[in-house]
């Protein structure tokens, strides 16, 4: 499964990425998770992994029920509707997502250029969701439980 987001919904989705650095100020024993990076993984269960996890995380936002749907809707949307589905997608995770991180984890200035830096992986077609990306999702997951 490759999945790639569209360019104009790819660049402000990676400069909300940031709040995941919002990890890397918990003790050491909540960044064990980010150990499971090292591991290999069958790609099937990585997906299944993947799409469970984000499912819990934004559950914590917004509830069991509302993040089922919402998954629904992107996975149904992405299908039929893809536009739609993006821009969404977008909007939940830059405006009600990342604000809602932040308001539990300190917001330092030393973030904003970092998260400029996560533009570098958005090229001209968008922001390829790589395997790897997957994991550090898992893990950011993870490490927040």
């Amino acid at each position: 499964m490759k999945v790639v987001i569209p360019r104009k919904f790819a660049i402000p989705i990676a400069i909300s990425s940031v709040h995941g650095i919002t990890d890397f100020s918990k003790t050491p024993n909540h960044l064990l998770p980010y150990l499971l990076l090292t591991l290999p993984i069958d790609e099937k269960k990585l997906y299944a992994t993947f799409l469970l996890s984000s499912l819990h995380h934004f559950a914590t936002d917004i509830g069991y029920s509302k993040s089922i749907f919402m998954h629904l809707f992107w996975l149904c949307g992405y299908k039929y509707y893809t536009e739609l589905a993006w821009v969404s997608f977008c909007i939940f995770y830059c405006f009600v997502h990342t604000p809602l991180a932040f308001s539990v984890n300190t917001f330092r200035l030393a973030y904003l250029p970092i998260s400029f830096l996560f533009l570098k992986l958005v090229k001209k077609e968008g922001l390829c969701v790589s395997n790897v990306m997957m994991k550090i999702v898992i893990c950011h997951v993870l490490c927040n439980l």
